[in-house]
């Protein structure tokens, strides 16, 4: 099995974000995704980057945000390479500038 497919637990302070496209939902909306993600029976994991002692997220800044106020202390998280890191966001750069834009 490949490392990323396998989940772990990461401790919530570990996790950083370092992307300046975020785009958190506003307070109501977050509010009703909170009470979703109280209602199901299992937790999706975000994707994190293992860089250093810190975990970098790329996406899922909204579950991540939820579950921090909801006060997890630590979360299911997939942990890709660098690499497959880079290749992710090159991937999304290129459908934004086709598709998107």
């Amino acid at each position: 099995m490949k490392d990323y497919k396998k989940v772990v637990e990461i401790p919530v302070e570990k996790i950083k974000i370092i992307s300046k496209d975020v785009r958190l939902l506003d307070d109501e909306r977050m509010k009703n995704f909170q009470v979703s993600l109280q209602k199901r029976d299992r937790i999706i994991p975000v994707i994190v980057t293992k860089i250093g002692d810190d975990y970098i997220l790329d996406n899922c800044f909204n579950r991540f945000t939820a579950m921090k106020l909801l006060g997890y202390k630590t979360l299911p998280c997939r942990v890709i390479s660098e690499r497959e890191r880079e290749r992710r966001i090159k991937f999304k750069r290129r459908f934004y500038t086709r598709y998107v834009i």
